[in-house]
């Protein structure tokens, strides 16, 4: 049984200059709108510029195959650089894959059971 498929894509070729920011702003008009969730850029740690990758990960597998048609038709030019997208098994941020696993406007109780309808709250935080 291999890996499910994952809403994240290692992104190469990435200008030296470049910050997760600018990616970010290109990548509204010139992909699916809203469809990036989060973007990685790998650096140097001396001096903080980019190693010409990183990772973005998008909202929906759609938006992400998108994006990597777009990329093999040599359509993502950021910057006098062409992105080259390529798959990766890692998400930037661990969550559901398929949005009707994930939730909005909730609120987590942790805590322990005093009865079967009674619980303790230990904390509580809102999703």
């Amino acid at each position: 049984m291999g890996q499910p498929e994952r809403s994240t894509l290692r992104v190469s070729n990435v200008p030296e200059s470049a910050v997760a920011e600018d990616l970010l702003t290109f990548s509204s008009p010139n992909w699916v709108p809203d469809s990036v969730f989060a973007i990685e850029i790998f650096t140097e740690r001396k001096n903080w510029k980019s190693r010409g990758s990183g990772r973005v990960q998008f909202t929906t597998l759609e938006a992400k195959s998108k994006a990597q048609s777009l990329s093999v038709q040599n359509n993502l030019v950021f910057s006098t650089h062409n992105l080259r997208f390529s798959e990766t098994n890692d998400d930037i941020i661990v969550r559901p894959i398929h949005a009707r696993n994930r939730t909005e406007n909730g609120v987590l109780h942790v805590g322990f059971m005093l009865k079967e309808d009674h619980m303790s709250v230990l904390e509580s935080w809102e999703v």
